[in-house]
């Protein structure tokens, strides 16, 4: 698509000097629109989206609210189940077999979502398979679940032993057994092991850690969550990454979004390199013309070159030029990546 770039004038004083500096900056625009969904979901705030294909999704979201596509959301199939709960993820790994984390369990289907068996009690919020066999689910007072037979049966880890007990809304693994999980109070766990153990390790100025990808190196990650109130970094996006690192002491540095984004961010979307961010009038994405700034990051701009307004809790690609952002009352955005 044809790219419109705006011209932004930044005007600041270096090292105490009265000359003033121009720094000529640019924001990307992106093209999206908004897609009609069922009058029974309209109302709902939807949490999560899974696009298994370029054309067929699905989405969750509040008091069990469910909708499917085939034609890239031009049309939804409702298929609501208020005894879930508030859905919070989903994961499908074809048309059929897919898992639901909600507010009243864990849960899997074997007919597209047409009806549901719950697997585990605990209420969740995050669930990412490694591979067909190994998979990792996360949510209240320390919640941490392991399947090794392709989501069967989870075997709940140690974490119920841990104070204090805070929900965990992420998880990220790069491998069967290397991954962290993130959550309120700038939780952060890390395992090596396989999740035969934990070490807690609180970096970070996010408060509330809602979403987490974990680089494959293992030494950095993005994260979105509740910005603090306070201090430089009042940021709700965090590009994370490890400078330096010895057996007694590591060295952390940060890349935020230009410019800084004051509101809550929920979810990430990942397509190999390609990485956005969405939440409260925010979309984020790497923006390959700022590769020799200070940070690659850039808040998206709408085609109309203005800030976009819409709150979104949750992405997903469904190819490499398209992603979806679902959010409040129903709201369902495609986005043209490009």
């Amino acid at each position: 698509m044809h790219k419109t770039l705006l011209a932004y004038l930044f005007v600041g004083l270096v090292s105490g000097c009265s000359e003033e500096k121009y720094i000529l900056d640019r924001y990307s625009t992106m093209r999206f629109e908004n897609l009609p969904v069922p009058a029974a979901a309209a109302g709902q705030d939807l949490l999560t989206v899974d696009f298994i294909s370029a054309t067929q999704g699905f989405v969750g979201g509040n008091q069990g609210t469910l909708l499917t596509t085939t034609d890239g959301g031009q049309s939804w199939q409702n298929r609501s189940r208020s005894s879930l709960g508030d859905i919070r993820k989903l994961v499908f790994n074809s048309a059929t077999t897919g898992w639901a984390g909600t507010s009243t369990g864990l849960y899997r289907t074997a007919d597209g979502g047409q009806s549901w068996t719950l697997v585990n009690y605990s209420p969740t919020y995050d669930i990412q398979f490694v591979n067909s066999q190994v998979g990792y689910a996360v949510g209240s007072q320390n919640s941490i679940l392991r399947t090794s037979n392709g989501g069967q049966s989870w075997v709940a880890q140690n974490a119920y032993n841990w104070y204090p007990r805070l929900d965990l809304h992420a998880v990220s693994f790069t491998s069967v057994d290397s991954g962290v999980a993130m959550g309120a109070e700038r939780s952060r766990y890390q395992t090596t092991d396989g999740g035969q153990s934990w070490q807690r390790d609180s970096h970070g100025s996010l408060t509330t850690i809602y979403d987490v990808i974990r680089y494959r190196n293992g030494r950095g990650f993005v994260r979105v969550g509740e910005p603090q109130s306070y201090g430089d970094s009042q940021s709700g996006f965090e590009d994370a990454y490890l400078v330096g690192s010895t057996p007694t002491s590591s060295f952390w540095s940060s890349n935020y979004a230009w410019p800084n984004n004051t509101f809550a961010v929920y979810g990430l979307a990942q397509w190999q390199n390609r990485i956005v961010a969405v939440g409260n009038s925010t979309i984020i994405r790497q923006h390959r013309e700022y590769a020799t700034h200070d940070s690659p990051w850039v808040q998206v701009l709408g085609p109309d070159a203005t800030t976009i307004r819409n709150n979104y809790h949750a992405a997903d690609f469904s190819t490499a030029d398209t992603f979806y952002a679902v959010g409040e009352k129903g709201l369902v955005s495609r986005f043209h990546y490009n």
